[in-house]
């Protein structure tokens, strides 16, 4: 999963071609493409070339949520989409393995946010689940750094990992995956970014 940030300009489509390249990589999610309807055969031509791909454009004016995959290793369903995911059923074609995956772009605003863990609520049904992406919240106080978090902000996030059994799958790197880039005194850190799976 890789927060692009614009996929239009032709640095990051090099950009996303040599990372895929190089990690051979089956199975590959972009947030924040900000490719508009009309241009995104155009980009998708440069970018997925040779792999199949599914977009949330037609829901969000700026494809929030771009899903990648090589079609002679895994079979992609979609199950639904909304401009804040993209819920999916893939199966590993060498060993047959079932799993589904949510891909998510979570909209800044807290009730913005609502549909979304409703959702995933919704979708828990049992099965091996990975949902993974910017979820612009975070789960506790101590994945913000320079501003208070408010319970009415992590407390949607809580109930909804609980309801579905979710744990956070072993990362390495930083905590803190987002900043505001200002200066030091007022400069915040948010863990915003981060997969989630379930027991199974």
């Amino acid at each position: 999963m890789w927060n692009v940030r614009g996929l239009n300009s032709d640095i990051k489509q090099k950009d996303i071609k040599w990372f895929l390249h190089q990690n051979d990589v089956n199975l590959f999610g972009l947030l924040e493409t900000k490719v508009k309807p009309e241009s995104l055969n155009r980009v998708a031509c440069k970018v997925c070339y040779g792999w199949n791909f599914v977009t949330n454009t037609s829901l969000h004016n700026g494809g929030r949520v771009w899903i990648l995959w090589k079609a002679n290793k895994l079979s992609l369903d979609v199950l639904e989409m909304d401009a804040q995911y993209i819920h999916v059923r893939i199966q590993v074609q060498q060993t047959g393995h079932l799993f589904l995956a949510t891909f998510v772009y979570a909209f800044n605003k807290i009730a913005d946010r609502i549909p979304l863990w409703n959702a995933l609520i919704r979708f828990s049904m049992g099965g091996p689940w990975i949902v993974l992406g910017d979820f612009n919240n975070v789960m506790y106080s101590n994945e913000r750094l320079g501003k208070m978090v408010k319970d009415d902000e992590m407390f949607p996030f809580q109930t909804t990992a609980n309801l579905c059994d979710f744990q956070d799958m072993k990362a390495t790197g930083s905590l803190f995956t987002w900043n505001n880039k200002q200066p030091s005194e007022t400069r915040i850190f948010s863990r915003i970014d981060r997969v989630l799976i379930n027991g199974e």
